[in-house]
């Protein structure tokens, strides 16, 4: 199971259970984590938008921090919320966006 820095230090006997060492260490994690928002950085960035007329979804190819490259739907991206938490705040914005679009769309066609 993963948790994020804020998880840890914002829960006491979750926190208890490490040591002095590991607290400076996920401290220093939270710290930078939260510097890189306030810069508008993010661990994620949207590449490029297409649109598949066949399906008429929106599809996002996203590239992480390591340059590896993956396609997903504007749902599959709202759905997931490590996806959601790596993005700048502005992506995430336009993603939810264009994922209620298409899920309003898709229920006037139904």
């Amino acid at each position: 199971m993963e948790y994020r820095a804020s998880d840890i230090l914002s829960n006491d006997a979750f926190a208890d259970q490490f040591s002095k060492k590991d607290i400076q260490k996920i401290t220093l994690a939270y710290a930078q984590d939260e510097n890189r928002k306030q810069k508008g950085r993010s661990d994620l960035k949207i590449v490029s938008q297409e649109f598949n007329i066949n399906e008429g979804k929106a599809k996002f190819i996203l590239q992480d921090k390591e340059g590896n490259i993956t396609t997903k739907t504007a749902a599959e991206i709202s759905l997931d919320k490590k996806i959601v938490n790596d993005l700048t705040k502005q992506d995430a914005i336009n993603i939810g966006y264009v994922a209620g679009y298409e899920h309003s769309q898709n229920d006037l066609n139904n």
